[in-house]
């Protein structure tokens, strides 16, 4: 796994960032919506003291339009991505009052290679000829 995305903040971000309960370092799910957009989900504990209960999906926002269009040959070839929340900004510390959140993005570069230059760098096993010995 590499670095792949080191910041990029959440596009309509659907939770307020104080009531949120991941910190810095949390992991987050990169899910695909559509071919323009990727939603990003956290998965919370349950509420009860023990950890009895079920975990809750909670979705976060969307990744911007640029960072989908460079991972979407990813998705395309079911790359796994990782993805972590590298900054919380609550609106009352910023001057337009809005919440922000940031995820850094975790995978294999060479999943995000078209699939036209992958066929052209690795030839096929058809293409390869055994060796020959001399006589």
């Amino acid at each position: 796994m590499q670095l792949l995305v080191a910041k990029t903040y959440l596009v309509d971000l659907q939770v307020g960032v104080r009531w949120l309960k991941l910190g810095y370092g949390g992991k987050v799910l990169l899910t695909r919506v559509s071919d323009q957009s990727v939603a990003v989900v956290a998965i919370q504990q349950s509420l009860w003291t023990l950890g009895f209960g079920r975990h809750k999906q909670v979705s976060l926002g969307y990744v911007a339009p640029n960072i989908v269009k460079k991972l979407s040959p990813g998705f395309d070839c079911v790359a796994v991505f990782q993805a972590r929340i590298v900054s919380l900004e609550p609106g009352h510390l910023n001057k337009d009052g809005m919440d922000r959140l940031a995820i850094s993005i975790w995978g294999n570069p060479e999943h995000l290679l078209e699939k036209e230059l992958v066929d052209r760098r690795i030839p096929s096993l058809h293409t390869i000829e055994p060796n020959r010995r001399a006589s």
